[in-house]
């Protein structure tokens, strides 16, 4: 089209435009005689809440698009206004919102989650819904299947995300770069051949799959493997390599050392040396998913495991077993073979015994000095599902769980016989009760690890009524041995005393971790003389109160880093009938100058912000004035605040000010041009501009308060204001209490001090103080710089106990501590009962645990860490275990 025509024809307005879109609609669903609403309902309906079947395609519909169409059919009985309605309409399925902009392939967005972003529909649904309505332009349908999911417990699932990965050839070629999308249940022999149609391999070469975990670390995978069995995800590189013509790998001459990609100048147009992947063999065996890049010559055992991705927890439990000699040469020497047990049916097929053999054959051979337990993981976390992916987690659980997995795949007892496991053990000895439960638990447990690792404890359970002693022998395999603690902590605190001229005073309180803040308060009214019951505690955190404490608070709830203060008050109860405890914050005011996007003008706009040391002030209940309780502020705050009068800021003194300067003013005048001002202003209109300024500065502090109250009554709390407190703004700058100049005003705030509730107003009525009420101390213009000293009242002295040397928790102990902490008698819990056969009721009875006999290797962890709900606590003190 011409730019003449350009001019001539007239561009269609919005509504033009809307109705041909609706028309356009209307043409691509009404060959289908779309069915009324109800019917729709009616067919629609039955196959939303259908079962998952495995092979089943479920389409994907964007949410928004199926929330109209619910709404336009009544899908809900409790919305059912728009029913019918062509408002309500939701005209061609849009599905591009699921769909990335330019995308050809079959992907989606990141990141979508069902009812949030998408709709799954069963097939017959989808099927109904997209003829009837059609497909909008840049929507396609977007199907998935269901399958079964997990590798332990499986579930049926729409796989809405398949695995995306990159296929390349050997040698690969960084500038080609090809995705395919495969199922997660797929092997990777499907794979392979994906990549043979890629690349036009004929079917006759030989081929094999190599698999890129690290940036130019790679493992041969194994055909038959399942693609979620293989720690696959998303975006990982395979690359095929094929055989050559004279029979050998490109990989087969290793570079010495190291598995790393390196230049070489044969390497051909790839820039990559022939073999830049290594296995243990160029063959099938069965240790080829062991990617072992520190190949060369190494010490027996010196072999490093490489962490996958926080799997240093499995790493180190790994070595440990790796080092007991007498479990590795049972593997290493292969006698383990005979052992293994298929049938059991609390073992794993003898795939964990196998895949752990395999790891040990590359640990203890004489030729990497690095390998990854990739093979092995991918076992643990198909039978044990906790292990899958990598999150952090406790090495003694994967311990525990690799000897439990190991002596079930090892266990020579093929088909394990009933076993009546209860033992009289009423006038018989120790040793004998001892021998017959060890006897009866060899009868279904025989293997290596039952050999090497478990031995018995000695449980015994006695009464506190009937004195009834219990005596039971089990098999333990490890040792979860506590570690004696410091059973105390320091807290720190500031000492606020209701004397005002008394400077803040920090002490250092050792406190017992369990205790209380009433414990807390004891402690600092020993030290300090005071009177326990008129303390409060208080966390003080920007300028405020954050947390007031009552004394059965745990001191759990208080942090290191808290800043605790401990206030003297003057009475000892809360709803004392004499006195009222108020928490006074005190704000400043300030402006911040804001530009205008568009017109390029400025405004300003005014704020509040909290300073100094928030404090409690009491007053009592029978004057409850605003003079009273500004005369009490200033009491109890006199050692760090002055009077006006003090820096002899009177009215006078300010007047003379304003003739000097008035009389400046006349000069200027005096000196200027006969035509007047530069920019074209009268004298006249200058002096009213000077006075207009003063003015708004003289009104910044009500112009403040006056804007939060206005966000308070937005906000809905209209109760609280006081219409009439704008008329008498200038009379509250200029009010005196007992001769001396307010240098504050006071009002009701919210516990953080960030809104104001109500003004309070200064008219000699008793005012009516709640409880929970806070009050703000908002200072006018300059008087915060003039007489408030904010560092002076931040003043802190140390008291003794301070410098009292706190006992250092860091010191050795021996494992004969821990021993005798883990065999110490104590009673169970009122949770944990014990049932009393003579008795016939369940007693709280004491328990204490021997350990009767020890196994050839023992297993033993440190339980280091304890837990509350605000934080976890490590004990890193050292243990000595003499050899």
């Amino acid at each position: 089209m011409s730019e003449g025509d350009d001019k001539v024809t007239e561009d269609p307005t919005d509504q033009e435009m809307e109705v041909a879109k609706n028309e356009t609609a209307t043409e691509s669903t009404s060959s289908s005689e779309r069915p009324d609403t109800q019917t729709q309902l009616d067919e629609i309906r039955p196959s939303l809440g259908r079962k998952l079947q495995e092979g089943e395609t479920w389409y994907l519909v964007d949410v928004r698009w199926m929330k109209q169409w619910k709404k336009y059919v009544g899908f809900d009985t409790w919305d059912r206004s728009e029913v019918g309605e062509e408002s309500a309409n939701p005209g061609p399925i849009d599905n591009s919102n699921l769909i990335p902009s330019n995308e050809e392939e079959d992907i989606l967005k990141d990141h979508l989650m069902e009812d949030l972003d998408y709709s799954l529909l069963p097939e017959v649904a989808w099927t109904k819904l997209s003829s009837w309505y059609g497909l909008a332009d840049g929507s396609r349908p977007i199907g998935r299947k269901v399958i079964e999911w997990g590798m332990y417990v499986k579930h049926l699932k729409v796989e809405v995300y398949p695995i995306r990965l990159e296929l390349g050839c050997h040698p690969l070629d960084q500038n080609k770069k090809v995705y395919k999308t495969f199922s997660r249940i797929e092997k990777m022999s499907q794979v392979k051949e994906a990549a043979k149609e890629v690349f036009e391999i004929s079917e006759d070469k030989e081929c094999r799959l190599w698999h890129r975990y690290m940036t130019s670390h790679y493992e041969q995978v194994k055909e038959n493997d399942v693609l979620q069995e293989c720690g696959i995800y998303s975006n990982q590189l395979m690359l095929l390599e094929v055989k050559n013509v004279d029979g050998t790998w490109p990989r087969a001459t290793y570079t010495q050392g190291t598995m790393n990609p390196t230049r070489s100048s044969d390497s051909g147009a790839s820039g990559y040396s022939s073999s830049p992947y290594n296995t243990r063999s160029s063959g099938s065996s069965g240790y080829s998913s062991f990617s072992n890049y520190g190949r060369g010559t190494a010490e027996p055992g010196l072999c490093g495991l490489q962490n996958l991705g926080n799997t240093c927890f499995m790493n180190s439990a790994l070595q440990c077993l790796s080092n007991t000699k007498q479990l590795t040469d049972y593997f290493v020497e292969k006698s383990f073979v005979k052992h293994i047990n298929t049938n059991n049916l609390l073992g794993m097929k003898g795939q964990l015994a196998e895949s752990y053999a395999e790891l040990l054959q590359t640990v203890w051979e004489e030729k990497y000095s690095c390998t990854a337990p990739r093979s092995l993981k991918n076992v643990i976390g198909k039978h044990a599902p906790q292990f899958v992916g990598y999150a952090q987690h406790d090495p003694q659980e994967l311990l525990a769980f690799l000897l439990d997995g190991l002596h079930e795949d090892l266990n020579q007892v093929k088909i394990k016989p009933y076993v009546d496991m209860s033992i009289e053990s009423e006038g018989r000895g120790d040793a004998e009760i001892a021998k017959e439960a060890w006897d009866k638990y060899l009868l279904k447990n025989r293997s290596v690890v039952v050999s090497l690792f478990q031995g018995q404890y000695k449980s015994t359970l006695v009464c506190p009524t009937c004195k009834k002693i219990s005596r039971v022998f089990d098999p333990c395999m490890y040792l979860s041995l506590p570690m004696p603690t410091e059973r105390n902590r320091w807290i720190t605190v500031n000492l606020v005393k209701l004397d005002p001229t008394q400077q803040i005073e920090k002490y250092k309180l050792k406190l017992p971790k369990q205790g209380s803040v009433g414990q807390l308060q004891k402690a600092v009214a020993e030290l300090s003389g005071l009177d326990r019951d008129k303390l409060v505690t208080i966390d003080v955190y920007q300028h405020r109160f954050h947390r007031i404490y009552e004394s059965k608070d745990s001191l759990s709830l208080i942090l290191d880093r808290d800043d605790i203060f401990v206030f003297e008050v003057p009475v000892n109860k809360a709803n004392d009938p004499d006195w009222v405890v108020l928490p006074i914050y005190h704000r400043e005011h300030y402006t911040k100058t804001f530009s205008y996007t568009y017109s390029g003008g400025q405004y300003t706009q005014s704020y509040t912000r909290l300073f100094g040391l928030p404090i409690l002030v009491a007053v009592p209940r029978s004057d409850t004035s605003y003079a009273s309780i500004y005369q009490s502020i200033l009491k109890q705050c006199s050692r760090y605040m002055k009077k006006p009068s003090d820096v002899k800021v009177i009215e006078d003194g300010s007047n003379k000010a304003n003739d000097e300067e008035m009389q400046g003013l006349d000069e200027v005048d005096d000196s200027l041009p006969a035509d007047g001002p530069a920019d074209g202003s009268t004298a006249e209109q200058m002096e009213t501009q000077n006075s207009t300024e003063e003015e708004k500065k003289s009104n910044d502090n009500d112009t403040t308060e006056q804007t939060q109250d206005n966000k308070v009554v937005e906000s809905g709390a209209t109760e609280n204001w006081d219409e009439d407190e704008n008329e008498g703004d200038a009379e509250k700058k200029d009010e005196v209490i007992e001769g001396e100049p307010t240098m504050f005003t006071l009002l009701s705030v919210n516990a953080y001090g960030s809104q104001t509730l109500i003004s309070l107003k200064n008219d000699g009525s008793q005012l009516k103080l709640g409880g929970s009420m806070y009050l703000a101390c908002d200072w006018k213009d300059d008087w915060k710089e003039k007489c408030y000293n904010e560092e002076e009242a931040l003043v802190v002295v140390e008291h003794e106990s301070v410098k009292a040397e706190e006992e250092k928790l860091k010191k050795s102990m021996n494992i004969g501590d821990c021993l005798t902490l883990f065999m110490q008698e104590e009673q169970l819990g009122e949770e944990d009962p014990w049932y009393c056969p003579v008795c016939k009721e369940l007693k709280q009875a004491t328990k204490k645990i021997d350990l009767w006999k020890l196994p050839e290797i023992m297993v033993i962890n440190f339980k280091r860490f304890s837990y509350n709900r605000y934080w976890r606590d490590k004990i890193d003190s050292l243990v000595d275990f003499p050899l």
